[in-house]
């Protein structure tokens, strides 16, 4: 059966999901394989991101897959289950910031909803795109309270921006965010001439201080590591596979 995702045509965005990374320390585990088709139970992780979204209150009319290493096994894998999504390689990792700076000609709308390409959870983005909308904000992130050692993350300030501090944080990226395609279109005329190496994180979501939208999910799964790879062996199937 092909994987598909479903439209709210009232109002739509672009969702434009990262999965440029080397996945260094998941090649023992999955060699030879892109992380975003590592195999849960038999079924690639792709498929479980995709219903994913069907069940998040998403209205995207248009999804890029930014791929990089060993991109060209997800552009045949989306190919033969047709998929009905952009498979756009990056010729060379250069940071992540110009990973999506690299994508402004394929952009079809003003709204952006990008996502890491490795992690799901608990969250309803029909809510998060109306607060982006509310407070007419041009970059909303998501982030979550954190009580653990993290070394980097963002401070909530009063007027509800995020501060990207390198120090003890009191809240974490869930590596999610809206943003407008003016933002994109700024940064893009401003590193014309030399836009390599560039960070999410530091090179934007730090210059811009987002609005914070504040989740505490009922779960997070993140396959990125060894040990949370084989925890979602159980966890993803039993969430996403129920009757």
């Amino acid at each position: 059966m092909p994987l598909t995702y479903c439209v709210n045509s009232h109002y739509t965005y672009t969702l434009v999901i990262m999965t440029g990374g080397y996945g260094t320390r998941l090649q023992n585990l999955v060699p030879s394989q892109p992380k975003i088709l590592a195999p849960i139970k038999g079924r690639p992780f792709l498929y479980y991101l995709l219903s994913w979204l069907r069940s998040s209150g998403t209205s995207f009319d248009q999804v890029i897959l930014a791929t990089g290493h060993l991109g060209e096994i997800i552009q045949s894998y989306v190919t033969m289950n047709d998929i009905q999504l952009s498979v756009i390689p990056e010729e060379r990792p250069e940071g992540t910031f110009t990973a999506l700076l690299k994508l402004i000609k394929c952009i079809n709308n003003q709204h952006i909803l990008v996502l890491n390409g490795d992690t799901v959870f608990s969250v309803d983005f029909a809510d998060m795109f109306s607060t982006y909308l509310t407070r007419q904000s041009t970059l909303l992130s998501l982030v979550k309270c954190t009580n653990t050692s993290y070394t980097k993350g963002y401070i909530v300030t009063s007027d509800s921006h995020a501060h990207y501090v390198e120090y003890t944080p009191d809240y974490v990226s869930l590596g999610a965010f809206f943003i407008s395609l003016d933002i994109l279109l700024k940064y893009h005329k401003l590193y014309s001439k030399d836009h390599k190496n560039l960070m999410l994180d530091k090179d934007l979501l730090a210059i811009e201080k987002p609005i914070a939208y504040i989740l505490n999910p009922d779960y997070f799964i993140d396959i990125g590591t060894p040990q949370s790879y084989k925890d979602a062996q159980l966890s993803i199937p039993r969430i996403f596979d129920q009757p």
